[in-house]
């Protein structure tokens, strides 16, 4: 597990403890690789707009990992609706509460570079935005 990964975990920890010693509902929702309209392909944030951004312009596919690894890509729609059901619950959580929300298609690692051959044939004048 890596720092990163250790440190979510601990914050989860932490607020089940809080949420257990308050009496409190706590609900932690563990999203990754959440793309969708308005999303800067610039900041370093948001792969699905980076590759894209750097499938048009021609820059190289940042793909790290073996490309047999297996990713979940969450569509913000998608993301708002989970979130909208979980405030929506009546139901109290004993104490926390954790939901992975997880793609039903994920893909390969190795797939994207497949895919955005085609979005590169488009070119950075196709109109397409990133």
């Amino acid at each position: 597990m890596s720092s990163y990964g250790i440190l979510k975990l601990t914050a989860e920890r932490y607020l089940g403890m809080y949420a257990r010693n308050f009496g409190l509902a706590v609900r932690v929702l563990r999203i990754a690789n959440v793309h969708g309209p308005g999303q800067p392909a610039t900041r370093g944030q948001g792969v699905v707009s980076h590759l894209f951004r750097c499938a048009i312009t021609g820059c190289p596919l940042p793909l790290f990992g073996s490309p047999a690894s297996v990713r979940d890509y969450q569509y913000v729609d998608d993301v708002a609706r989970v979130v909208a059901d979980l405030l929506r619950a009546r139901r109290r959580a004993v104490a926390a509460e954790c939901r992975h929300r997880s793609d039903p298609n994920p893909w390969l690692v190795g797939e994207w570079s497949r895919f955005l051959g085609f979005a590169s044939s488009l070119g950075a004048d196709s109109g397409v935005r990133v």
